[in-house]
């Protein structure tokens, strides 16, 4: 049986006739809009924490935790940045479910007024804005 040569012969497409039999399919999951998470900003104790430009500060006094809380978080085969105004974190936790957690080092880093948002690598696409404006509990 040669399936190439029928498909050539009466233009018959077997990907075609298997979408057919199979039905419509879902959307990718991780393609669907999200709703914006929840951010929460508390004071944590931490060893190790961000400076928002690529460095790791050791046993700061006045980190933060920005706490992104979400029903759930789509699969994705990039890992979140975190963009705080001119801040990015890259280093993240999950400590409960449906929260993802950066911590930067000093809280005197976030500035009032600035966008949060979360994007998956280099992705434009998987982009969030979590806030237009934040406003930062000191």
């Amino acid at each position: 049986m040669c399936i190439g040569g029928l498909a050539l012969a009466t233009g018959w497409d077997p990907a075609a006739a298997r979408a057919r039999a199979l039905g419509p399919i879902a959307a990718d999951p991780a393609a669907a809009p999200v709703k914006a998470p929840r951010l929460e900003i508390t004071a944590v104790v931490v060893a190790e924490a961000e400076d928002g430009h690529g460095g790791r500060v050791a046993a700061p006094l006045a980190a933060r935790a920005l706490d992104l809380h979400a029903e759930s978080w789509p699969g994705r085969a990039l890992d979140p940045v975190l963009a705080v105004g001119e801040l990015r974190l890259r280093h993240y936790s999950f400590p409960a479910k449906g929260v993802m957690r950066f911590v930067v080092d000093d809280v005197a880093r976030l500035r009032d007024g600035v966008e949060v948002s979360v994007q998956w690598g280099d992705d434009a696409a998987s982009r969030l804005v979590v806030t237009r404006s934040l406003e930062v509990p000191r």
